[in-house]
């Protein structure tokens, strides 16, 4: 009696048992015969390609042999980025949500793997850096106001670091900026060319890409003036003055002495004219007599700062001077001689320094020899008081 009841409990047990594992096919609506048939895997993406940090969709369809929508369990990977949201939608399709990679380094694309029982498929999509966002400026230490020519390293990349290739636009405030060359993903080399000042500033380099820009202040060192011209204008004291005085001098300068000196070429001119009366023994008569001089010197120029901006300046050297002379008598031919005669100057300068030159006034003082004409007699003393500016020419 036992041994028929144990026999009786077994076969109920089965028979449970079997009426569990169908029903999740039937679920699935699947049968054996589908269960034995090949399945087919096909795997999409909606968009054609991401930006970094951007979330795609990804579309998988399961088919039999016979071309009819399937379910099966299915297992979706990507070689770089996120999967999220594994969903689905309809008989045998199925959708997830992909978040490609914020740094993209050297990658162009990622790939996306599903499988399901026996089947396989990938996808591939597409990535490109975004927008440009952050633009930097690299540039050497220590930039001279020389005229020379420095490298500019310029990179562009997204918001998330990623280099993007969009040519950067370059501008200066006083130098200039070549057009930029490419070096790499990102990466641009363009050439700054300072400018040639012994003013010691700086300048702003401007670069911008898409909606990104930037600037960057180049401090640049002094560089003293090789070549400098001052024109000036004054007064002449001395020697039947007070007159208007004209006058002009280049300087080359020596670079690199301890003490900053120079030869300074110059030249001056001033007329003097006096009306008088010369007396006969019947009557007074008109007398007009004018007197001037062309004085071309070569000096020799020291110069000592004066705080941050101004420079004092003494120069000594000698020349030669070409005095004219001309006088005329009522009712007489008029007179003309004229003759070159020794000279020498000496002078002090005081300037201060802007970005647009060095405006000074100068006390300078002359020796002229004797020009031994029939009108001019003796050595003159003149003393010239100008002002001017002061001009760097290279």
């Amino acid at each position: 009696m036992r041994i028929v009841v144990g026999c009786l409990l077994v076969a109920l047990a089965l028979a449970a048992r079997g009426a569990q594992a169908q029903v999740p096919a039937q679920e699935q609506g699947a049968d054996a015969a589908s269960a034995a048939t090949p399945l087919e895997l096909e795997l999409s993406f909606e968009a054609r390609e991401a930006q970094p940090g951007d979330e795609v969709l990804l579309v998988a369809r399961l088919r039999d042999a016979d071309g009819r929508a399937r379910d099966a369990a299915l297992t979706v990977e990507v070689d770089a980025g996120t999967v999220k949201g594994l969903l689905r939608v309809s008989q045998g399709v199925y959708t997830c949500r992909i978040t490609a990679p914020t740094t993209l380094g050297a990658r162009t694309s990622m790939v996306a793997f599903a499988t399901a029982e026996s089947a396989a498929a990938s996808a591939s999509l597409a990535l490109r850096p975004g927008p440009a966002r952050v633009i930097v400026v690299d540039v050497p230490e220590g930039l001279a106001a020389a005229g020379e020519r420095h490298p500019l390293w310029i990179s562009v990349t997204d918001a998330n670091g990623n280099p993007v290739a969009e040519e950067p636009r370059l501008t200066a405030g006083r130098g200039s900026v070549s057009e930029p060359v490419p070096l790499g993903a990102g990466r641009w080399l363009a050439e700054y060319r300072a400018p040639r000042s012994a003013w010691a500033g700086e300048d702003v380099v401007r670069a911008s890409a898409g909606a990104a820009s930037a600037s960057r202040a180049l401090p640049l060192r002094a560089v003293p003036a090789v070549l400098t011209v001052s024109p000036r204008a004054g007064v002449i004291l001395g020697g039947g003055g007070p007159a208007l005085a004209l006058g002009a001098d280049a300087a080359a300068w020596l670079a690199g002495a301890p003490v900053p000196l120079a030869l300074v070429a110059a030249v001056a001119w001033w007329g003097v004219r006096e009306d008088g009366l010369a007396w006969a023994p019947r009557a007074g008569l008109d007398l007009r007599a004018e007197r001037s001089a062309l004085p071309l010197t070569l000096s020799l120029a020291a110069r000592a700062a004066l705080g941050a901006r101004g420079t004092a300046t003494l120069s000594l050297g000698g020349g030669a001077a070409r005095v004219a002379s001309s006088a005329r008598l009522a009712g007489q031919p008029e007179l003309t001689e004229s003759a070159w005669a020794p000279a020498a100057t000496a002078g002090l300068e005081l300037a201060f320094r802007t970005r647009f030159g060095a405006p000074f006034g100068e006390v300078r003082g002359y020796w002229l020899g004797d020009p031994r004409l029939d009108t001019v007699r003796g050595a003159g003393w003149p003393l010239l008081l100008s002002a001017g500016v002061r001009f760097d020419a290279f």
